[in-house]
């Protein structure tokens, strides 16, 4: 996996982010913590602990203004009420 070599790799310190922290940024991220030598359980409650905040971390993200600067086609992908596509109103 080329995320994966990409940190290994690097000369330096890594950030790997998206929004949520979950799918695939939560994937590599764990898949990078297993090979590290972090317990299977500590990896799958970290990433569990991601679905539970999830929710916040979106309703965080409509409010800020760095949400305005995100393109419309992500804002679509980023939940919003029954209904809502995700948009800014």
């Amino acid at each position: 996996m080329a995320a994966l070599r990409s940190i290994a790799y690097s000369e330096g310190a890594v950030l790997v982010h998206c929004a949520a922290g979950k799918d695939r940024t939560g994937v590599v991220v764990a898949l990078a913590l297993v090979v590290a030598g972090v317990s299977a359980q500590a990896v799958v409650d970290d990433y569990a602990a991601s679905g539970d905040r999830a929710a916040a971390i979106v309703a965080r993200l409509r409010r800020s203004r760095t949400y305005a600067g995100i393109s419309t086609v992500n804002r679509r992908l980023l939940p919003g009420p029954a209904g809502d596509d995700g948009g800014v109103p």
